[in-house]
């Protein structure tokens, strides 16, 4: 029987910070677009309107790529995209300004350092800060009335840009460390109940193979002894040995019943411990579709499939910003297949890097494989495929 779960996890700071940020830019951008249309007085009809249409237009287009990358990219690994949309904001800033001669459009500049990925080296981004303010420079120089207005306002929006600098790479570098902690400790959490598994299981195998080996033999040297006994003995004492020989046959039954049942569960269950891969990722919410009779007889396999889920889940959150992710295990017709799709960003184009070539390894090593399906809409699919599945069964009646 296949038993879906689905599962928020309770880790949702980045998600908020992401809510926070955007509406607070939001509202700035609200107040930009209200104050340039009083200021330019849209509403009239002259010779000023189609320039002040080409500033709010301009405006407009910033916040577009704003909204956009704040909400849908500022958690991918895609740098470049990332960059993009930060330029065309602070480009759409810098033009408003230009056209408008109003400080206001300024304020895209703040909002656009405000969301600097902070895995971009710092010499990278300390030039980018500096080329966008020389420009800045420039334009307040033939905007302002005067030298000292244009030189007060500089240092005035330089100093908020190198603020929201300075918060927005110290709260993603604080959500990369969460990331990369709860990574980690999923990996132990997991690790550690596969090796209490590994334990139980081992004591199993000791117990049943000490009853087997002890009990079970020395039952069985009794029941032979009392047989021939009962051949040798007096009537009168015959009927007693035949039936302390039925009692030790019916002891050796429930024995080799206990060894059964002790071996017959001596098999890993992965259920548990991809749940707590799952729980400790944040800001996704998982899927988790497992069929409840799948068993494995292999330590190797079981981590595999933990290292595969976990690798499928980082790379859906950390490059595709992914929201759901659907994990499906089951059996197939040629051994165990595993299943890791997400709705994040897709992509026809990626390098494999290190993490997708370890669990080829992985998977080469049991004699399987993994297949990569990219998509540019519905996010990513990971198939990955080895034999060698046991399944339980459930256990008799008695």
């Amino acid at each position: 029987m296949k038993q879906t779960d689905t599962n928020a996890t309770a880790y949702q700071a980045p998600r908020i910070t992401n809510r926070t940020l955007l509406v607070a830019a939001a509202i700035a951008w609200i107040g930009i677009v209200i104050h340039l249309y009083v200021r330019l007085e849209l509403e009239t009809v002259g010779p000023e309107s189609s320039t002040g249409w080409v500033v709010i237009g301009t405006i407009l287009l910033g916040i577009a790529s704003g909204i956009t990358n704040i909400g849908r990219y500022a958690r991918t690994d895609d740098l470049t995209r990332q960059w993009l949309l930060i330029g065309m904001q602070v480009v759409a800033g810098l033009v408003g300004l230009y056209l408008s001669g109003l400080n206001t459009p300024a304020m895209m500049l703040i909002i656009g350092m405000a969301q600097v990925p902070a895995r971009t080296g710092v010499a990278v981004i300390s030039g980018i800060f500096a080329t966008t303010n020389l420009v800045l420079g420039g334009v307040l120089l033939t905007t302002a009335s005067t030298l000292a207005q244009a030189i007060v306002e500089w240092f005035l929006f330089m100093g908020f840009q190198l603020f929201a600098l300075a918060v927005a790479v110290a709260q993603q570098r604080e959500r990369l460390a969460r990331e990369s902690l709860a990574a980690v400790n999923a990996e132990l959490v997991a690790t550690r109940g596969l090796v209490a598994n590994s334990a139980r299981t081992e004591e199993r195998l000791r117990v049943s193979r000490e009853l087997h080996d002890i009990a079970g033999h020395t039952l069985t040297a009794i029941k032979v002894r009392l047989e021939a006994h009962s051949r040798k003995a007096p009537e009168e004492l015959r009927t007693d040995l035949l039936t302390t020989r039925d009692l030790a046959r019916e002891l050796l039954d429930d024995i080799r019943a206990v060894v059964s049942h002790l071996r017959q569960y001596d098999r890993i269950c992965v259920r548990d411990a991809l749940r707590t891969v799952c729980d400790r990722f944040p800001d996704v919410t998982t899927h988790l579709s497992v069929d409840d009779e799948l068993q494995f007889d292999g330590w190797e396999q079981v981590t595999a499939v933990l290292r595969c889920v976990q690798e499928g889940i980082t790379n859906a959150v950390r490059h595709g910003a992914a929201q759901n992710i659907w994990i499906m295990l089951a059996e197939n017709e040629s051994g165990v297949g595993l299943t890791v799709r997400d709705d994040g960003i897709g992509g026809i184009d990626y390098e494999p890097g290190n993490g997708l070539r370890g669990i080829d390894e992985r998977l080469m090593a049991l004699g399987g494989r993994v297949d990569v399906r990219p998509s540019t809409s519905d996010g990513w699919t990971l198939e990955m495929r080895f034999p060698r599945v046991i399944k339980s069964q459930a256990p008799p009646a008695r």
